[in-house]
């Protein structure tokens, strides 16, 4: 019987330490800021599954590297109704040509975002991340009576920071 309750014992200690090392224990503050101008290269996506996430990113990628653009960061749209656009953060150069396979640019202006940094550990802590980050943005738009908008995750070395547009009801 101890031998029992000695490995549920583990079990249990491994997992909260998983969690907790992928983020899930991890507060998240949220805040305030004024972000942009920037430009955004995506493609826009009816629904997101893991797979195609990473298939667009590197295709994007790759182009962007073939035209020489250097300073990106995967960043990703994600709206109430389940679309996404899926991207990178491009800083540094303008692009205001045509890209190849449905491939688009946007500016995205300056404006105030509530703010949000979660640790990226693995991939894993995206899920984790998205979750706990999308209850604490809708009690906060809750508590200052703004409207749910889409929210943005961007990939920035071992951060995941998600921004949401700042919107009154």
């Amino acid at each position: 019987m101890r031998i029992v309750l000695r490995v549920l014992a583990a079990l249990v200690l491994s997992a909260v330490g998983l969690a907790g090392y992928h983020g899930a224990l991890s507060p998240v503050l949220i805040s305030e800021e004024s972000l942009g101008p920037f430009q955004f290269v995506y493609r826009p996506v009816v629904s997101v599954n893991h797979q195609k996430v990473t298939r667009l990113t590197s295709e994007i990628d790759l182009m962007l590297a073939s035209i020489d653009v250097e300073h990106r960061k995967p960043l990703y749209v994600y709206f109430p109704d389940g679309s996404a656009q899926i991207g990178l953060k491009v800083d540094g150069v303008e692009l205001d040509m045509a890209l190849s396979n449905g491939t688009r640019v946007q500016t995205i202006p300056e404006q105030a975002f509530l703010v949000a940094r979660f640790p990226l550990r693995s991939p894993l802590s995206s899920f984790v991340g998205r979750m706990k980050v999308d209850v604490a943005l809708a009690e906060y738009r809750k508590g200052k009576g703004y409207k749910a908008t889409g929210v943005m995750a961007l990939y920035d070395g071992k951060t995941i920071i998600y921004l949401q547009s700042v919107s009154e009801t």
